[in-house]
């Protein structure tokens, strides 16, 4: 889980942050509103940790602004404060502070509080993904035609043609039909692989998600293979910009290998070709995937980072989402987190941050 603290005092944001990470959190830090909203924004954290008074502006002013960002609208928001009249006051709570806590807080006291935020948050998450999985597959059932049946009939449409045309078309045109076809197949086949990866993860019992541990180079390889089967299937492998640092994590290699390969997949999908694709794994575990497209819109990367799933209605083939949904089960899976950020006109960026990973490893290697 990601914290953001915001504290003006060096020592106390010292002090608090080596509480949290003992406790196995990772931990981000701010001395300012600014330097903080700045960092939310980026971070996307779970939790925010908050100091009432700061020197460039008040807690009412800072919980306005955070409730107002799209990725920040469901961060749990503890104030701290040295004033306990404040926390009677229940028109910030409406404005948007989940909890307080007032100075001087011990250490026991602060892991309380944050530990029971986050297993609110938990809990509701949980109760989220029911629901949200049982309109999946509503979903899923209304529009099936269109998953399966748009890249089937390329492929029939393109055999007849090619059946057709082989004794009169040339070698150019061979090749362009043969091409349609095979990515017609291909998104087929992943289509299925899919959907039928989302009904085997809803029948998973305990010891089907038992987590695995794969050493460096099993990783280093998954993430190769992901990578590279999705630019290959956008004609894009010149545009990959992979950069992979040696480190484990708990996970599965061939469910790592779907991750890396939907992330790819879409960043390849709303980026042109001849445009670059960076994937990188540091050293410290954390995987991320860069494209240079338009980015997506506040509506739809709010709709993302609040888990739901980015049903797209069009022609264009896109499907229903199906592989960011899976991406999220196999994430909770592994116990790794998942956060995006875009700007209009620079791209979109797609981080996910594993467990477990050590803390000093060599270098990345290319």
């Amino acid at each position: 889980m990601n914290i953001l603290l915001i504290d003006d005092d060096p020592a106390v944001c010292s002090v608090y942050a080596c509480a949290l990470r003992s406790a196995g959190f990772e931990v981000w830090t701010a001395q300012s509103g600014q330097e903080g909203l700045k960092a939310a924004v980026e971070v996307l954290p779970e939790l925010i940790l908050c100091d009432y008074n700061l020197p460039d502006t008040t807690g009412d002013h800072l919980l306005g602004e955070f409730r107002a960002k799209p990725g920040l609208q469901r961060s749990q928001i503890i104030m701290i404060t040295g004033h306990p009249e404040i926390c009677g006051n229940r028109e910030r709570m409406n404005c948007g502070a989940d909890d307080f806590l007032v100075k001087p807080i011990a250490a026991e006291e602060l892991l309380s509080c944050v530990g029971t935020r986050l297993e609110w948050v938990r809990q509701c998450l949980d109760a989220g993904t029911a629901l949200d999985g049982e309109k999946i597959r509503r979903e899923f059932r209304a529009c099936l035609s269109h998953v399966f049946y748009t890249p089937l009939n390329g492929i029939l449409g393109m055999a007849q043609l090619l059946r057709a045309e082989l004794g009169s078309a040339g070698d150019i045109g061979i090749a362009e039909i043969l091409n349609d076809l095979e990515c017609s197949g291909w998104r087929l086949q992943r289509a299925l692989r899919n959907y039928l990866f989302l009904l085997d993860s809803e029948g998973c019992t305990k010891a089907d998600k038992m987590k695995g541990n794969p050493d460096s180079d099993t990783i280093s390889a998954a993430v190769l293979q992901g990578a590279e089967t999705a630019v290959e299937r956008h004609g894009r492998g010149t545009d990959l910009d992979i950069q992979i640092g040696e480190c484990t994590f708990c996970c599965d290699a061939d469910g790592l290998s779907i991750v890396v390969e939907e992330l790819v997949d879409n960043a390849c999908s709303y980026s042109s070709p001849g445009t670059p694709v960076r994937v990188w794994l540091t050293h410290a575990g954390v995987l991320s995937v860069a494209d240079s497209g338009d980015g997506i819109d506040a509506a739809s990367l709010d709709r993302i980072s609040r888990c739901l799933p980015f049903i797209q209605n069009d022609s264009s083939g896109g499907g229903l989402g199906i592989g960011l949904f899976i991406v999220r089960k196999l994430l909770h899976r592994f116990g790794a987190s998942i956060s995006f950020s875009s700007r209009g006109g620079a791209g979109t960026t797609v981080t996910v941050r594993f467990l477990n990973a050590p803390l000093t490893f060599r270098d990345p290697i290319k």
